[in-house]
């Protein structure tokens, strides 16, 4: 009995503290478990019960930080979407996607930032292209919008912008031709004015 003795006192010991970290463990007190789990081993370092339940624990609570991590990353990102600060939302968004590959709570946030940055280029171009107008340059305008229906191909606000240049062109070409032919007109008038004058000043009685 006195040779089993110490081995007794040992599996109590070993079952002691396993239990308590198992209680700490369903707490999610994975630190606190862990010291209590590190303290027996000191005094059984051969036990590969305390070995074993040191491991489990340490793998949770790097789980745990692990996902706190990433749930700080995701409201960060949340904050840029909110403001529309696109281009900071993609930054943060491809950097954590990097340290969390797979992680499926990212892929509903990269489609919302694609989106949001597609919008964001969209509403640029339009506003650059109507810049250009009011500034009375409408081949920039043209241009600007072209190179905006390469990079981002049928969007309905370009493709509206598109049809409302086309108009507007055409317009144009049509105002200079009546412009032309209206300065044709008169300048036919006054040469026949001119020649009138002319015919009667010969032919005057006074002449």
């Amino acid at each position: 009995i006195e040779a089993l003795l110490p081995q007794w006192e040992q599996n109590r010991h070993v079952q002691a503290a396993l239990g308590r970290a198992a209680a700490l463990e369903q707490l999610q007190q994975w630190q606190v478990a862990l010291t209590i789990l590190g303290e027996a081993l000191q005094a059984y370092p051969a036990s590969e019960e305390l070995t074993g339940a040191a491991r489990r624990v340490r793998d949770q609570l790097a789980d745990h930080e692990r996902q706190k991590k990433l749930v700080r990353r995701l409201e960060l990102i949340g904050q840029k979407i909110a403001a529309q600060s696109w281009r900071q939302a993609l930054t943060l968004l491809e950097n954590t996607q990097r340290e969390f590959p797979g992680a499926p709570e990212l892929n509903p946030l990269r489609r919302e930032v694609d989106a949001g940055l597609r919008r964001s280029e969209c509403e640029a171009i339009v506003t650059e292209v109507r810049q250009c107008l009011a500034d009375g340059e409408p081949e920039q305008a043209e241009q600007v919008l072209r190179r905006g229906l390469e990079s981002l191909g049928q969007e309905s606000a370009l493709e509206a912008l598109r049809e409302e240049l086309e108009s507007e062109g055409k317009y144009r070409e049509e105002l200079r031709t009546a412009q032309i032919l209206f300065g044709r007109r008169q300048l036919q008038r006054s040469e026949e004015r001119r020649v009138g004058k002319e015919c009667r000043s010969r032919w005057s009685p006074y002449h």
